[in-house]
């Protein structure tokens, strides 16, 4: 059984980037026996530094309008000496860029393989445009051993939107390319995807994996009670379930587990904007970042000053190896959610673990994360 060794790689013909140099600093990890997750704080932070400035630069040479505003902010050149540094860069507002889809745009238009695009049920939609590369060679190169355990012996049921954003696809790629996973395009209910056709499809296949939001598993459970022809924990047995899209407390986390069979449940943080940028380990108690993808960091929402380890603040996001626009190659995304960064006690080897919410409430003078409040909901409590 192999775990994460790629089962299929690909070659863009004719194709140059700012990030083909960190095939090497990936293939050396490989010959090492080593992941991004378990280097130490002063070599991943290297590695970091090397890919800000990287994309700096690709931006600075590709986008008139994000070097207009490096050179607002000061900049002679599109480099910073430490990673400290990376507050002086200007953060990508979601206002700036909404309904233009040239406006960060880092590539040739005939260099994009794939466009998502955010609901826009608050505004206009945010268009994201990948180039080929970026997804089937950039995407894959870090590898998390620690964090998936996925393999070419599972089966993974992929319950979520394939339309407009990242999602559905997202999670097919990864399942697919880095595992060697076979995969149940599902989608998420509709004409052409009826729960109960699901629910016989993953029965069909013997299902190990579902990727899906909380609601719609708690969906996929009750509707097999219904139908009587597939019985969770029987027909269905899954080891491990991956949800995204949506909040979630640890609370209703435990009802799925226990609907699904007892199999573990985590978190998987993510956006169309960004891909992925945190997920968790068995401990739950906060999301992994993807170091090797993502750049994350806890800002002061008013003075936008990064703040320490265990003060919750605004998630701002840096991705580190995207080529096709300055909304994903671009450092400093403001995401309007909260958190706190802290270290995972599971994993002291340089993990840093982000306690998220999707926003926050105010009570008594106190600033509280919404799980906590969902949590007293569930349980009765006022």
């Amino acid at each position: 059984m192999k775990i994460q060794t790629h089962k299929m790689t690909v070659s863009i013909d004719e194709h140059s980037s700012h990030l083909e140099q960190f095939k090497a600093f990936y293939k050396q990890l490989d010959e090492e026996g080593k992941t991004i997750e378990c280097l130490s704080r002063q070599r991943k932070e290297g590695y970091q530094l090397k890919a800000v400035n990287a994309t700096l630069e690709h931006v600075w040479e590709q986008n008139e309008y994000y070097r207009s505003r490096l050179i607002e902010a000061g900049f002679k050149q599109p480099k910073i000496d430490n990673i400290g540094q990376l507050e002086t860069v200007p953060l990508l507002k979601k206002d700036v860029i909404r309904g233009d889809k040239d406006k960060i745009l880092c590539v040739d238009p005939n260099e994009i393989g794939q466009v998502h695009l955010t609901s826009g049920t608050s505004g206009k939609p945010i268009y994201t445009s990948y180039t080929l590369a970026d997804q089937y060679i950039y995407d894959l190169l870090p590898k998390y051993l620690e964090l998936f355990k996925e393999s070419d012996h599972d089966v993974a049921a992929i319950a979520l939107p394939y339309e407009f954003a990242l999602p559905g696809l997202g999670f097919q790629r990864l399942f697919q390319f880095a595992f060697g996973t076979a995969v149940l395009s599902l989608g998420k209910g509709g004409y052409m995807a009826p729960v109960d056709k699901s629910l016989e499809l993953m029965k069909e296949y013997q299902a190990t994996v579902l990727t899906t939001t909380p609601s719609y598993a708690a969906l996929l459970a009750e509707e097999s009670e219904k139908h009587g022809g597939v019985k969770i924990g029987e027909d269905i047995c899954l080891k491990k379930i991956w949800l995204t899209g949506e909040g979630c407390s640890s609370t209703f986390r435990e009802r799925l587990e226990k609907w699904w069979g007892g199999c573990e449940v985590s978190f998987f943080y993510g956006s169309t904007e960004c891909g992925v940028i945190g997920v968790e380990c068995d401990k739950h108690t906060g999301y992994h970042v993807m170091e090797g993808h993502v750049k994350v960091e806890i800002i002061n929402q008013e003075t936008e000053e990064v703040l320490p380890y265990g003060r919750i603040g605004e998630i701002v996001v840096t991705t580190l190896l995207r080529e096709g626009d300055a909304n994903g190659t671009l450092s400093d995304w403001r995401s309007r959610q909260y958190a706190k960064i802290d270290m995972c006690m599971r994993h002291h080897n340089g993990y840093v673990a982000i306690e998220r919410s999707d926003g926050a409430y105010v009570t008594h003078r106190i600033r509280r994360l919404f799980p906590v409040f969902d949590r007293a909901l569930l349980n009765g409590n006022s």
